[in-house]
């Protein structure tokens, strides 16, 4: 890839390509992009899709205690066994004839203390929630390989993990020299993606559609 194009990626997304300034020995990253000017659009879309999942949308994940929610849990039944009956909640008089006044003053109060101890949980002890960071990608190698991107990287997530995967089917599809829409061709086993323009250039000659 040109010089120009690679910093501009390195410009772009510096927390992902990090490894770039590492020696041979800690990272292959110190050789560049081993790959055509084509899929520079494909590197930054991709990029850009990782960092925002990293930045932007990590998961949040519910910390209450288990008992906590059973606790919710058996309330809420309560508190609809007592509409279920008929009696008064929320300001509504929704009894019964057939019940007797002291029936109803206790299943009442009932429900005002079902009431009070959801307000208490709501209030003291509600579901609370932490964001779980995701590891900061970092790219070790970006080449081609069999006429197809490599993205080798450390960190991420499962979605990254596809993300990744989708940007090297596709690049199986984009011709490395220009972008535009191409197919795998091959010379003595080299494998390359070539546009129909691409592939009549004298420095492509040789290259066999497979």
């Amino acid at each position: 890839m040109k010089p120009e194009l690679r910093d501009k990626l390195y410009e772009k997304y510096p927390k992902i390509f990090r490894q770039k300034d590492l020696s041979i020995r800690e990272s292959c990253m110190s050789w560049g992009f081993e790959c055509g000017d084509g899929w520079y659009n494909l590197l930054d879309t991709l990029c850009s899709a990782i960092q925002w999942r990293i930045d932007e949308n990590s998961p949040r994940v519910c910390t209450t205690p288990f008992y906590r929610k059973i606790w919710n849990r058996f309330l809420i039944i309560i508190e609809n066994r007592v509409r279920l009956f008929g009696f008064k909640h929320n300001g509504l008089d929704n009894t019964k004839k057939s019940y007797s006044m002291g029936e109803y003053e206790s299943r009442s109060h009932l429900t005002k203390a079902c009431e009070h101890f959801t307000y208490y949980l709501q209030k003291k002890s509600c579901n609370t929630y932490k964001t779980i960071p995701i590891p900061q990608v970092e790219a070790v190698q970006v080449k081609e390989k069999y006429g197809s991107l490599c993205f080798y990287y450390s960190g991420g997530d499962e979605q990254i993990d596809g993300m990744i995967q989708m940007a090297e089917q596709i690049s199986g599809i984009i011709c490395e020299v220009c972008g535009s829409p191409g197919e795998i061709c091959s010379r003595n086993g080299w494998l390359k993606i070539l546009c129909p323009s691409c592939h009549k250039k004298k420095e492509h000659k040789g290259y066999k559609k497979s």
